[in-house]
């Protein structure tokens, strides 16, 4: 199974009184956070965006909404190229479409 559409929601989450917990993923999913930090070091956006569905979207803290392949490649371009840790927190999966929600370091 591979997931069509995979939405991959990232944050930087505060935690005070309680702790999360990151969980283990599918591997149809974990190789999707495992293929992204490896793009991410790279600083190679094409491939980072070839994560995403033609109509993907990604949402960071700080940015605005975008939404569609090409336009993530054009907004990772320049970016990336350092150490980058994901976790997922939750995650679900319903035929063809999946969703990841993490965070990451």
């Amino acid at each position: 199974f591979i997931p069509t559409a995979l939405l991959l929601l990232f944050t930087v989450i505060s935690v005070s009184a309680q702790e999360l917990k990151p969980i283990e993923l599918p591997d149809e999913l974990q190789v999707v956070l495992t293929n992204y930090e490896t793009h991410w070091k790279k600083s190679d956006a094409s491939a980072l965006a070839s994560l995403f569905t033609v109509d993907g979207f990604i949402l960071r803290p700080g940015y605005d909404l975008v939404k569609g392949r090409e336009n993530i490649q054009t907004s990772y371009e320049n970016v990336g190229g350092g150490d980058l840790i994901l976790r997922a927190y939750d995650y679900s999966m319903e035929g063809n479409i999946a969703y990841i929600i993490g965070g990451y370091t």
